[in-house]
């Protein structure tokens, strides 16, 4: 009969203890809101657009920002955290931005080149 008890009560213990680390993980990681989901969008706007190729330094640079921005509202610094937000959303911008214009520019020195035939 003891031995059923103390199996019961380290079973109930274990079960606590899951529930509580839980409940605390839970807790230490605070939630990314909107801006994150808009640089991420923006970032995958510029990947989609070509940036590793047309414009790598900013789409890393947007990748690189973004990153800080976790690692700072990991830390509670949420104020920190919105404006690498923004800059990495710029940069992101950015790349898909000049990534679009050197497609575009390619584009017409092709229609340029079929054009002169």
């Amino acid at each position: 009969m003891t031995i059923q008890f103390f199996k019961a009560s380290a079973l109930k213990t274990s079960v606590v203890a899951i529930a509580f680390g839980a409940l605390l993980a839970g807790c230490a990681a605070p939630k990314q809101g909107p801006m994150f989901d808009h640089a991420s969008t923006a970032i995958r706007a510029a990947q989609t657009a070509g940036a590793l190729e047309y414009a790598p330094d900013h789409y890393l640079k947007a990748n690189e920002i973004f990153r800080k921005a976790e690692a700072m509202q990991q830390r509670r610094r949420t104020e920190r955290a919105q404006k690498l937000l923004e800059l990495a959303t710029a940069q992101a911008s950015l790349a898909k931005a000049i990534s679009e214009a050197a497609q575009a520019e390619s584009s017409l020195g092709y229609i340029r080149t079929g054009m002169a035939r």
